[in-house]
């Protein structure tokens, strides 16, 4: 029997859990040898509650980005390892507004997949992108796969991109105006170990059209790729010349990948970038974290710069714990939405942080200048983690992550939580 657990979260706390039973129900196997879960565990708002649902068994499940689809529904992906055919796979799951799972889907083979991106395609269906080490080299050398599916999460066609000298992930995906796609993977040549950003502009059955390396002498890694009026962003971070630090990066380039220009962001001490999303000013967005301007170990950091990168503001955010941002979201009003986490220490008699007692979504709020609206942290007993969020119609938004019941625990679900337009 698999045990089912229904949580209720008040705003800043939990504050009730109810379990249940259900029988466990064996994963179905699919034509196109992907597999469905059929386990789902939920749970549903009360007045003046907060609710999130959990998805996943008795291993490590995990949201790493939510795609908000045409018909008002919501694709979660990431990765699992309680399902699927080998020892983790990229993981796809569809739900509609209320939270109610739609289609279920796992993709991989033997050895170990996870999709970090994705996006609806113009026919309904979706692309999903990340790493396979199953296809391509495999052999535990991990190389940039994207798997292309129908409507249903019914797999159409996949690639691999990368070779067999080099380790390729693929963490950013956005559509081109020409209804092509333009990638943005990670390259680490096995020979040097330094890390060189690969852009390409790929066409709907997946061949290349070009390609382009963004690297040097020391490593440089993308996270994040953003759309432009003449071109894309490219956000990630770059090592010194000391090998001593990283600052966040931001490149600009136009449509067929040449650079137009180049910046860094940061102090003496370790800045990097997880997104980046451009303001309708035509402002951008860096987000991360730091620990040149941190108050505790590292901070949440956001940099807001004009369209030629040159800074404007930036704004830290944590405690003593340690604090990071994942994720951007920007209101029809051009407010600032941003998704991540924070640590919950445990004192000791004197007041020192001692030990972490759990990990708390935290989402701050601030208007285009930079200013602070408000600081939400959301979590309690368990261990919640958000690492990406989409707008709702009504305002609010959704986010999407992990939970698990405590730091100790090898079992970790997905997560996904429905929040109010104040943050509650």
């Amino acid at each position: 029997m698999k045990i089912l657990t229904l949580c209720l979260a008040a705003a800043l706390s939990i504050s009730s859990t109810v379990s249940f039973s259900a029988p466990f129900l064996k994963p179905t196997k699919n034509l196109d040898n992907s597999t469905t879960s059929n386990s789902v565990i939920a749970s549903y708002n009360r007045t003046n509650k907060l609710a999130y649902k959990s998805i996943g068994d008795k291993g490590f499940d995990a949201a790493n980005t939510v795609i908000k689809c045409k018909d008002g529904n919501f694709v979660l992906l990431g990765r699992t390892d309680s399902y699927g055919a080998g020892d983790m796979n990229i993981s796809a799951i569809k739900v509609d507004a209320s939270g109610n799972i739609l289609w279920n889907k796992n993709y991989g083979a033997e050895e170990s997949e996870e999709g970090y991106a994705g996006l609806e395609t113009a026919d309904g269906g979706f692309i999903f992108a990340g790493y396979s080490d199953s296809y391509g080299a495999g052999s535990d050398i991990k190389d940039g796969w994207i798997v292309r599916t129908d409507a249903k999460g019914v797999r159409i066609w996949d690639k691999t991109f990368g070779s067999n000298q080099s380790i390729d992930e693929i963490y950013s995906i956005v559509p081109t105006d020409e209804g092509n796609y333009m990638i943005l993977m990670n390259s680490i040549p096995i020979e040097t170990g330094k890390s060189d950003i690969i852009l390409l502009e790929i066409d709907d059955k997946g061949e290349t059209i070009w390609k382009k390396s963004f690297g040097g002498k020391s490593s440089e890694q993308g996270k994040s790729l953003a759309k432009t009026e003449d071109g894309y962003l490219i956000a990630g971070h770059v090592e010194g010349e000391m090998m001593t630090k990283w600052d966040m990066l931001l490149i600009h380039v136009d449509k067929k990948g040449t650079k137009k220009w180049e910046k860094t962001y940061g102090g003496g001490d370790n800045e990097m970038a997880n997104v980046v999303k451009v303001m309708p000013s035509g402002n951008i967005l860096i987000a991360g974290y730091s620990y040149t301007y941190a108050e505790g170990s590292h901070d949440a950091w956001v940099v807001c710069t004009d369209k030629n990168g040159k800074k404007i503001w930036d704004k830290n955010f944590g405690g003593l714990s340690t604090d990071e941002t994942f994720d951007i979201l920007v209101t029809t009003n051009s407010e600032i939405i941003l998704i991540g986490y924070t640590d919950i220490y445990k004192a000791d008699e004197y007041g020192n942080n001692v030990s972490v007692l759990s990990n708390e979504i935290m989402i701050n709020k601030l208007d285009a200048k930079g200013n602070e609206i408000w600081t939400r942290t959301l979590g309690g007993e368990k261990d919640q983690v958000a690492k990406a969020g989409a707008m709702t119609d009504d305002g609010g938004f959704v986010l999407v992550g992990y939970t698990n019941e405590n730091m100790d625990t090898k079992n970790v679900d997905m997560l996904i939580l429905k929040v109010s337009a104040d943050g509650k």
